[in-house]
């Protein structure tokens, strides 16, 4: 092995699309599609309990209206959130906008949430969480962060379709913007072993 020059793969995800003109890199990737399932679960959910209001009461009477109603929209309001989520996954993509003056991530058509925005000159690092252990969950690995000049972390985006596209998506953003890949204490190395650290003040 001695004499060898090793060389590192960085693959790209198909379902990812970026494109770049040299002072503007726009990436873009649709949400996963296994969302549907919740719509699904949300509808049958709300029909079933909404069917509930037009059975006999507890004396074996015809429910009031009122009753009907109230029991109609509370089926409804346990639904919802699990049909939005089901549509935001079938209908949402999310978009990056990065240019020299900063970045920008935005989800839609459905709102899900804020926009991130952070300038260019406060970025210093783009990563992904990497699986340390066997006992560490995986999920975190398809979540986009960046660290600004201050070491705080900015959560960018954690609708990725998978780790590839997480990883194709932040080597993209580092090539850009011209960053340095420097590991990061506890995510992309083991916080038992830190390694040595800066001494406060140097």
């Amino acid at each position: 092995m001695e004499g060898r020059t090793l060389h590192v793969l960085y693959p790209k995800d198909k379902s990812v699309s970026v494109t770049q003109d040299g002072s503007t890199l726009i990436a873009q990737w649709k949400w996963p599609r296994s969302g549907w399932i919740f719509a699904l679960m949300g509808l049958v959910l709300a029909l079933a309990m909404s069917l509930t209001a037009f059975l006999p009461g507890k004396d074996g009477g015809p429910r009031t209206l009122a009753a009907q109603v109230m029991l109609v929209t509370m089926a409804w309001l346990f639904g919802s959130p699990f049909i939005y989520l089901g549509l935001a996954s079938m209908l949402n993509k999310t978009t990056i906008n990065a240019d020299r003056d900063g970045i920008a991530c935005v989800s839609g058509p459905l709102l899900w949430h804020r926009t991130v925005k952070l300038k260019a000159a406060g970025i210093l690092q783009f990563f992904v969480p990497v699986r340390i252990s066997a006992s560490s969950s995986s999920s975190a690995a398809n979540v986009l962060f960046v660290m600004d000049a201050g070491h705080v972390v900015h959560k960018i985006s954690g609708t990725l379709p998978n780790q590839f596209a997480a990883h194709h998506v932040r080597h993209e953003l580092q090539d850009f913007y011209g960053l340095e890949d420097m590991d990061v204490y506890g995510v992309t190395t083991s916080a038992e072993h830190p390694g040595p650290r800066q001494a406060k003040g140097a």
